[in-house]
């Protein structure tokens, strides 16, 4: 062996041996890197998986305080809407009770205006029967004071005259009798009658007295022609005293005959008044009795508009209470429906925003699993490239520390031929 390759291989040895001091170093260095890499790694992950599952659970809880917190809204929600419904059910109670009350009272009044209205007509009408009664009465009191008046002056005017007819009557039969209509005892009764008449006997009286002035005058002594002239006497004034006697009877008959007649005329007129009496009290009755009926017609009518009126007003009443009450059940159902309306329209608010609070929640929870997957991937792929890198490094020593050997035998030889270079040149 020369003596430059035993220097080369002394400066080799020594440089091979550095090298893989070197490399070891490095092996060693990039285990514990390694070894450090893995621990931070399992720290890391165990960190970040503590991390997400904290942060997962702290987002479930607060999406279940927030359904709790929006259930009990909701729950806060259905009682005030049941609240209020139940107020306006309430109001409205009170509102057709109020109504139908007013329609009751309403009702009263005009019943009680209408019974006042009847009464008061009936009190007319009761009245006014009662004064064309009173008039009917006043009608027959005057007809009865009228006719009384009639038959009154009529039976005093023929109670006048009735003598006077009855004489006539009696004169006309005792004419009849002295002619012998009524027969011979009649007529010999009648004779008896005139020769005791006072007048017929007056005159023979009379006669008969001038006669015995005469006789005494003749000192008593009848002579032929005195008793002649008695005879002649009465014989004269039997036949003149008889003709006028008669005379009488017949004008006594005649003055019967006219106060019969004046009887008959009072009595004709009589009748006739009483007939006018009796028809114009019979026209002012019916003119009392149209009058009542009138009355009562005109009463009878005014009862029936008083009572269409009030069926009218009452059925007015009644529209009026059912259009009230209407309106009152539309404007609380309105109410009623705008509550149910706006709490269903809050529910859905409030169940929109439950799902859309779970949505994000869940979303949420996605994004930091998501978050924490790309962690652990960017957490492996840091290991794994430190991984590489370890490998790399200690592939990388172990070359470098062959390369560095080599090297090492190389400037060996290189330092060595230069000391024998200079060796050469000292000894030359």
């Amino acid at each position: 062996m020369s003596i430059i390759d035993a220097t080369g291989d002394f400066f080799a040895g020594d440089a091979d041996e550095a090298a893989e001091d070197a490399a070891r170093y490095g092996v060693q260095a990039a285990n514990q890197s390694s070894q450090i890499a893995n621990d931070v790694r399992f720290r890391t992950l165990r960190a970040e998986r503590d991390s997400t599952e904290r942060a997962n659970q702290g987002l479930n809880e607060a999406q279940a305080q927030a359904l709790r917190f929006r259930q009990q809204a909701g729950e806060t929600l259905t009682a005030a809407e049941q609240q209020a419904l139940a107020q306006y059910d309430a109001a409205e109670g009170r509102a057709t009770d109020a109504l139908y009350s007013g329609q009751d009272l309403g009702i009263a009044a005009l019943d009680e205006g209408e019974a006042g209205a009847l009464g008061f007509i009936d009190q007319g009408r009761t009245g006014g029967v009662n004064a064309l009664m009173r008039g009917i009465g006043a009608l027959d009191e005057g007809e009865a004071a009228s006719l009384g008046y009639i038959d009154d002056a009529t039976g005093r005017a023929v109670g006048t005259l009735e003598p006077y007819a009855q004489a006539g009557a009696d004169a006309q039969t005792e004419a009849a009798n002295l002619m012998g209509l009524n027969g011979p005892e009649a007529q010999e009764a009648a004779r008896a009658r005139f020769q005791v008449d006072p007048g017929y006997q007056f005159m023979v009286e009379q006669g008969t007295k001038a006669l015995e002035a005469n006789l005494n005058a003749s000192q008593g002594r009848y002579s032929g022609a005195t008793l002649k002239a008695l005879t002649e006497y009465g014989q004269g004034l039997g036949q003149q005293e008889y003709g006028n006697y008669f005379n009488r009877l017949t004008a006594l008959g005649d003055d019967g005959q006219a106060a019969s007649s004046q009887i008959a005329g009072i009595e004709q007129t009589a009748g006739a008044n009483r007939a006018d009496i009796a028809s114009s009290a019979a026209a002012n009755r019916s003119n009392v009795y149209q009058a009542e009926a009138d009355l009562v017609a005109d009463m009878a009518g005014q009862e029936a508009g008083i009572a269409e009126r009030t069926g009218v007003n009452r059925s007015g009443v009644y529209t009026d209470t059912a259009g009230q009450v209407a309106d009152a059940a539309e404007f609380f159902g309105g109410r009623s429906g705008d509550t149910v309306f706006d709490a269903g329209r809050s529910r859905a608010d409030i169940l929109t925003g439950s799902g859309d609070l779970v949505m994000e929640n869940q979303g949420q929870v996605a994004n930091n699993l998501i978050q924490s997957g790309d962690d652990i991937t960017d957490i492996y792929n840091a290991f794994y490239a430190n991984q590489t890198n370890n490998l790399t490094n200690k592939a990388n020593s172990k070359a470098a520390g062959r390369v560095g050997g080599a090297n090492a035998r190389a400037q060996g030889v290189n330092n060595a031929l230069s000391l024998a270079g200079g060796a050469f040149s000292y000894f030359a």
